[in-house]
């Protein structure tokens, strides 16, 4: 995650994006945002983190460019590649408030917003049999750990298509597929729908006060440490944590899974 932030500072990549200000620049923002984030949880969770083994894991080659009707087999795709493709079974992940609809469509405008209802309804009508829409409870992004309503766009289908399907979680938050857009619990009750709201973020999630400079402590991969800087990022906090294997590193706090000593 250092060497990237390193790169994008000195190649000045991302200012020249910021000057283009169009659609497909600020597209590219958030690609690098998402890679960083990866690089972050690589990081956090690999046993031995080395950047072969990044780029090993994150150097996918997209089952659309050699995709095949004919193939049994699972098809990764975004869905502005899925036009024009029909499956018998189609998964849609992250139809959270925030992330579909963008945060940058949320506050947009009403054609913004009509124009990522439209891609919805092509995702969801790529599946001719059944479709699956997921999101989650809790999910780290741009190295921020968020907790996001449900899509208002799964509110708006009718609810006797549906089939509502909760589960439990490890931290004993419940779950559910359909947790309801704007803090509803029910789902599909298309009368209780509510303007646009924004998204709710955890100013304080569970654990991450707990650290502060000074602190040591005990990580899975790097051994032990003490925290030298503690940044609060959004609802989560950026931890430096001088190791006494491996140097200096960066971690989140709600992801690094600590032992405090």
């Amino acid at each position: 995650a250092e060497l990237l932030e390193e790169i994008i500072d000195v190649t000045g990549y991302v200012r020249e994006l910021d000057a283009e200000d169009t659609d497909e620049a600020q597209a590219r923002i958030e690609n690098i945002d998402e890679l960083i984030t990866k690089a972050v949880s690589y990081q956090e969770t690999a046993e031995n983190p080395t950047l072969s083994g990044f780029l090993e894991e994150v150097s996918l080659i997209s089952d659309i460019d050699s995709y095949s009707a004919d193939s049994d087999s699972t098809v990764l795709m975004t869905l502005h590649s899925a036009k024009g493709l029909e499956f018998n079974t189609v998964f849609i992940v992250g139809m959270e408030e925030g992330i579909f609809p963008g945060n940058q469509t949320i506050y947009g405008g009403p054609e913004e917003m009509e124009e990522e209802r439209r891609l919805a309804y092509v995702g969801i009508t790529r599946a001719k049999e059944t479709l699956y829409i997921l999101s989650a409870y809790r999910r780290m992004l741009y190295g921020q750990t968020n907790y996001n309503h449900v899509s208002r766009f799964v509110e708006e289908i009718p609810k006797f298509l549906c089939e509502n399907i909760n589960r439990s979680n490890s931290s004993g938050f419940g779950t559910s597929a359909f947790g309801g857009y704007g803090g509803y619990s029910s789902g599909f009750n298309r009368a209780e729908i509510k303007p646009p709201v924004k998204t709710e973020v955890r100013t304080k999630p569970t654990g991450t006060d707990k650290y502060s400079v000074g602190i040591r402590v005990k990580h899975t991969a790097f051994g032990e440490g003490v925290i030298v800087k503690a940044t609060p990022m959004g609802n989560d906090v950026l931890l430096e944590i001088n190791f006494s294997s491996v140097g200096l590193k960066k971690v989140m706090a709600a992801y690094a899974k600590l032992e405090k000593l």
